[in-house]
């Protein structure tokens, strides 16, 4: 992974000429003359769907640092879309899940940590799960919650896409280049991840935490709940990573919303839901 090469105009050099337009400004309506106010922006980010929330937010916080700078969100459905379009044109940048893709023209910036969370419906009488469980369950070896002690019906496996990122990091982390079992449903989105789950008593997925809301019930893994990703403590077995993607030459504009993330304002923007990274 390459830290991003940071453009002619960095963040940090931009909020200079802000500071001092401020000060102009002041000292022009002293004077009584007109000063000029910046010109508006606007940049395109792309996202997978399992870094949308995030895009969202950082999308939110940027504008309201720089209100004349307007972040348009493309959401596309996987890391691959996403990638396209920002090798492409189609977007400026891109924040994308699970590992950082190797594509000429493109660099990637390791900027958060999301949890993959193992998600039930909220009637399951479970709480934690072992790995090796896990692992058992996702390929095919555990079918019926009763060999889990967790009452009747079989286990309907539901995972995103090959190529997604939450596919490859739950691949990586419980199955060790293990088939998953051929009778899991496979969904486009992590959206539609989570309604499946809280529509159907017998579903259990890995979800990004980011995703998490009342409608699902997340179970811990080995004692570690989801939660601690964002906390920063260790040893959580399926962590998402989260990167920003640009052209390997970016454009100013680009590199002031990366430094950004990398502000302290960014920073705290972040560590809401995720545990931000310094590249």
């Amino acid at each position: 992974m390459h830290a991003i090469q940071r453009p002619a105009l960095s963040l940090q050099r931009s909020v200079f000429p802000l500071a001092a337009l401020g000060l102009i400004l002041l000292l022009g309506a002293a004077c009584g003359t007109a000063v000029a106010t910046p010109q508006p922006q606007r940049l395109t980010l792309a996202a997978s769907s399992s870094a949308l929330p995030l895009a969202e937010e950082l999308a939110a916080g940027y504008h309201a640092a720089f209100p004349h700078i307007s972040v348009d969100l493309l959401p596309l459905a996987n890391e691959a879309a996403a990638t396209q379009a920002t090798l492409t044109g189609q977007a400026d940048a891109a924040l994308i899940s699970g590992a950082a893709p190797v594509q000429d023209g493109l660099q990637a910036s390791h900027v958060a940590n999301d949890a993959l969370a193992l998600i039930v419906h909220p009637s399951r009488a479970l709480d934690d799960l072992p790995s090796p469980q896990v692992q058992e369950i996702l390929r095919g070896l555990v079918r019926s919650w009763e060999e889990l002690g967790a009452g009747q019906g079989a286990i309907q496996v539901v995972t995103r896409e090959e190529g997604a990122g939450p596919r490859q990091v739950a691949v990586d982390a419980f199955l060790d280049a293990r088939p998953m079992t051929p009778t899991a449903l496979v969904l486009p989105d992590d959206r539609q991840v989570r309604a499946r789950v809280a529509a159907d008593p017998q579903a259990l997925a890995l979800l990004p935490a980011a995703w998490l809301d009342d409608q699902v019930r997340a179970l811990s893994i080995d004692g570690r709940g989801p939660e601690w990703v964002a906390a920063g403590w260790p040893d959580y077995p399926a962590e998402l990573p989260i990167h920003f993607l640009t052209p390997t030459t970016p454009a100013p504009e680009v590199g002031a919303l990366f430094d950004f993330m990398t502000s302290p304002r960014g920073q705290r923007i972040i560590s809401r839901h995720y545990a931000p990274i310094q590249p």
